[in-house]
């Protein structure tokens, strides 16, 4: 029951951000070419997120507006201190599971508030504790869950509102 809620809760998510998109300026026209949106509305469908998808996203949280390359965003991510698998770049069009965004988002988050999270920054295991602990995932989430594109997207919104609420 609590896994459909937390279902629901996060289509709702994707959907209000799918709809509040053509309001905002995100001036990453490069990300999209022509459609400025285009990519999020792929995104949007897409059964499964790749790992890709996940360093684009993240890169466009830090508002990067340079062109669409996996290498020069995580050179960008890289910049603003943020952490993630030293093999990413050869994970390029892997599925997405839980542990790899969870893993990336808590670390562009700087949320590492557990002794063993601050121990071992870069493992997916205690990235998702954190993640569940701070609301992002349901309590039954594992590490090696995937993640479709609509629940990357409800997760960037769910990022973009802990960023404002810190302001």
């Amino acid at each position: 029951m609590r896994a459909q809620r937390t279902a629901i809760i996060r289509l709702l998510v994707a959907l209000a951000f799918f709809l509040y998109l053509p309001l905002t300026d995100f001036r990453h026209a490069a990300v999209a070419g022509n459609d400025e949106n285009a990519y999020y509305r792929k995104l949007l469908v897409k059964r499964e997120a790749t790992v890709e998808d996940a360093i684009h996203v993240v890169a466009r949280f830090y508002e990067y507006e340079g062109e669409t390359n996996m290498l020069k965003e995580l050179n960008f991510l890289l910049e603003k201190n943020v952490a993630f698998r030293r093999d990413i770049n050869k994970m390029a069009g892997q599925p997405l599971t839980k542990g790899d965004i969870a893993n990336l988002m808590m670390n562009a988050m700087g949320k590492r508030s557990g002794m063993m999270s601050k121990m071992f920054p870069n493992n997916q295991r205690y990235a998702l504790r954190e993640a569940i602990k701070s609301g992002l995932f349901g309590g039954d989430s594992t590490v090696m869950d995937r993640v479709a594109g609509n629940e990357l997207l409800g997760l960037l919104g769910q990022m973009q509102e802990k960023k404002e609420a810190k302001k």
